[in-house]
């Protein structure tokens, strides 16, 4: 059976929360998740969270895989707390992130999120 070839949803396109965290609005996306099973958690789900600024909302910044996460039961407190302990996004291909380093040329290698 022939299929079309599937195209990577545009990151806009993504289920997504608005937050604000030391004055810098963020957008916060589901961009993958997984279902995982052990002895503990028969039907875990393990999210993807992406991190964007809002004035550059198709550039991730900040990346976390966190368990159980349901994106419209999560309040702007817990979208921060996982902002501070997200790590730096990798560079993905058209993400304007430098390969090599994953960062922009001249950006700040601290937690910075101003």
């Amino acid at each position: 059976m022939d299929r079309p070839p599937a195209h990577p949803t545009a990151a806009e396109d993504l289920p997504s929360k608005e937050f604000e965290l030391d004055g810098v609005r963020w957008i916060l996306r589901v961009t993958g998740w997984s279902s995982v099973r052990s002895a503990l958690h028969r039907d875990g789900k393990v999210v993807h969270l992406t991190f964007f600024r809002a004035e550059a909302p198709s550039e991730p910044r900040f990346e976390i895989l966190e368990p159980g996460v349901v994106l419209e039961a999560l309040s702007e407190i817990q979208a921060m707390d996982l902002l501070r302990r997200a790590r730096e996004a990798r560079p993905t291909e058209g993400s304007g992130l430098d390969a090599a380093s994953g960062r922009r040329k001249g950006s700040r290698t601290s937690r910075d999120t101003s």
